[in-house]
């Protein structure tokens, strides 16, 4: 199994906000700052999109994990009966690898 190597704990989306204006999310683990998502007009990324971004960022040790347990278990397959397995392993070694 390919073990995760990035930091461990709980990562939390939390706003940043000054006078009731949100200015950017933040990303944290055990309520310490992890990362920043903001507003970018050079990529178009909008406040709300900064927003999904940091949720996707905030749930990927959650995925991956998952995503070891069906490569572990069978479960790799989509509705046409492919086997995915090989991009599912692709993938989760993409992550760990440094």
């Amino acid at each position: 199994m390919n073990e995760f190597k990035g930091t461990k704990g709980e990562y939390v989306v939390d706003a940043a906000i000054a006078d009731n204006t949100v200015l950017y999310y933040d990303v944290k683990v055990d309520g310490h700052h992890f990362a920043s998502f903001t507003e970018n007009i050079y990529l178009k990324t909008t406040l709300d999109m900064a927003k999904a971004n940091a949720v996707l960022f905030s749930k990927a040790p959650q995925m991956l994990e998952i995503l070891q347990y069906m490569l572990d278990n069978g479960f790799c397959v989509d509705k046409h009966g492919e086997d995915l397995s090989a991009k599912v392993s692709g993938l989760i070694q993409e992550a760990t690898e440094l």
